[in-house]
């Protein structure tokens, strides 16, 4: 369904159910929405429509995402990382390649990939990366050459770096934190700066940095600054150490009623777009509204009147900046079109001298917690009862396909207790959850595929008793994280086994899927047995085809 992005302060309606693994489109606005209807804002257009600077909707030519690509069979590799359940957990890396069925562990004998260490692969194929703890949290980072035909480790790990924190396999190489910068260095390259992003502390403890990251395709990098109720965005270029100059925005929850919260720190997940134009991250903090001078005044599910006296809720949200526009962020407008195509006007009231261009925002939903709103009541209770949001949580992978949309997975972290009885008006037995698709230009969502009707989990859906073997077309599932291909054709992601037959292992033990771009043909692809569940992977070209196709090219 077609969820609208609140750009004026009016919630999120979520209405009707959705069939199993299909997208479907609605629009909650008032009037068609059309070309030629008359607006104020991006939201009272129907895609793929925009609000124009003539204040009627109609095609946009800046940013349009032109055809949908045409969705064609492709090979790739996954490589995942898996566990075994406690009390003697195992963990284990393995590639998985379309063309062959075949998976195998890569794991060097030297190596331990039970966290606080961690294990990973190059988006190249080139190496496979290990990443020691040690002492107050420094790492040491050993790497060690894949064979690009056998797809299996060659050879011994060798050191890469020593004493460094924060790392992570980022494109050919891996991203860490040695003294108070950040540095991005390719297998057998030189480090590139991503810029400062730690404050040095007292005595012998460790920088602790602020959330960063890096994406060597697009050569851009982000630094996010929190305080405890605010968060500043820097985005810059690989390379050139980011600083001041890279400031964009600063996002605030200042309004939100009470003492300050620590909205912001920690992880605030990132995806960029291929060209870099479009950087998208997620925040679970205040967002405003409408003006207000009492609770009365706000309309929307848990909202409350702020100490700023607009209308302020405490909600799950894709952000996403539109690089070559990034200059009119924080410039006064009087509508989403002298924004841009992407960033919306904060227009709370007719007083349009305190509006002004933001980042897009895309709002799923209420956390579970912290719990907030007038009486205080837990996410899940809220959106219960008025049925305004489905979801309480976005999972931290994004990518952008070549349609210019951004994927994600998303949950309704609410579930009925074992042992409770179904029933009108009660949540399922596992999180609801799908594979959503956002249009960074209307600041809508629709659902690919998944379980976004909150159907129950029923092993007798997932197993052919008269066959006597696993089926998935009906088999309801708990989506955790989902990635585009390489080429953009299929959605890899993780999801429940459907070995398992009891719904309180349903949400812990999860293996490797696929579907079509479009939500069709799903296929369970790593068959994993139920005593291991995949942790996170990743998704490569398959270099051997790769090759092929280029010899045959020749």
């Amino acid at each position: 369904m077609r969820n609208d992005a609140m750009k004026l302060g009016w919630p999120l309606l979520l209405s009707g159910a959705m069939a199993f693994g299909m997208a479907s489109a609605c629009s909650g606005d008032g009037g068609d929405g059309g070309e030629g209807t008359t607006c104020e804002s991006n939201s009272d257009c129907t895609a793929p429509n925009v609000c124009l600077a003539d204040g009627s909707c109609g095609p946009d030519d800046q940013g349009d995402a032109g055809e949908e690509p045409v969705i064609e069979e492709e090979d790739y590799v996954i490589s995942y990382v898996r566990r075994t359940f406690p009390p003697n957990q195992e963990y284990d890396v393995r590639l998985y390649a379309t063309s062959d069925a075949k998976h195998e562990s890569i794991v060097p004998a030297s190596a331990d990939c039970t966290p606080p260490n961690l294990c990973g692969v190059t988006e190249n194929l080139s190496h496979f990366i290990y990443m020691e703890n040690g002492e107050g949290g420094f790492q040491d980072i050993y790497t060690a050459a894949i064979d690009p035909d056998s797809l299996e480790v060659t050879g011994a790990l060798e050191l890469s770096e020593s004493g460094v924190l924060d790392a992570r396999v980022r494109g050919a190489g891996v991203a860490y934190v040695d003294g108070d910068t950040a540095y991005y260095k390719e297998i057998g390259g030189e480090a590139q700066v991503v810029g400062v992003v730690a404050t040095e502390p007292e005595g012998d403890a460790a920088p602790v940095p602020a959330h960063w990251d890096v994406d060597p395709s697009s050569g851009r990098t982000a630094l996010y600054q929190p305080t405890l109720d605010s968060v500043t965005v820097l985005v810059g270029e690989l390379g050139t150490p980011i600083s001041a100059e890279d400031n964009l925005i600063t996002i605030s929850g200042v309004n939100f009623p009470g003492e300050a919260g620590s909205y912001y720190i920690g992880a605030l997940p990132t995806a960029f777009s291929p060209d870099g134009n479009l950087v998208s991250f997620i925040t679970v903090g205040p967002n405003n509204y409408n003006a207000c001078n009492s609770n009365a005044d706000c309309s929307g599910t848990a909202q409350e009147c702020g100490d700023e006296n607009r209308c302020t809720a405490i909600e799950a949200t894709v952000n996403i900046i539109d690089m070559s526009n990034a200059s009119n962020l924080g410039e006064a407008c009087s509508s989403d079109a002298e924004c841009g195509p992407v960033h919306r006007c904060d227009a709370a009231t007719d007083d349009f001298d305190r509006a002004m261009c933001m980042p897009q925002r895309v709002v799923y939903g209420l956390p579970h917690f912290p719990q907030q709103g007038e009486p205080t009541r837990a996410g899940c209770d809220w959106t219960l009862e008025d049925g305004s949001f489905a979801y309480t949580d976005i999972d931290s992978q994004m990518t952008f396909g070549e349609d210019g949309r951004i994927y994600v997975a998303a949950a309704r972290e609410c579930v009925r207790p074992l042992g409770d009885a179904a029933g009108e008006g009660t949540e399922a037995n596992i999180p609801l959850s799908a594979i959503t698709r956002i249009d960074p230009q209307t600041g809508t969502y629709d659902e690919i595929y998944g379980n976004p009707q909150g159907d129950d989990f029923d092993e007798s859906r997932c197993y052919d008793e008269i066959e006597q073997q696993v089926v998935i077309d009906d088999c309801i599932t708990r989506v955790v994280s989902a990635k585009l291909s390489p080429k953009g054709n299929d959605l890899i992601f993780s999801a429940t086994n459907p070995n398992v037959v009891d719904p309180g292992l349903a949400d812990r033990t999860f293996d490797m899927w696929s579907v079509q771009r479009d939500g069709t043909e799903p296929a369970w692809l790593t068959r994993e047995p139920s005593t291991w569940s995949v942790v996170n992977f990743r998704v490569h070209a398959d270099p051997r085809i790769d090759d092929a196709e280029e010899e045959a090219a020749e």
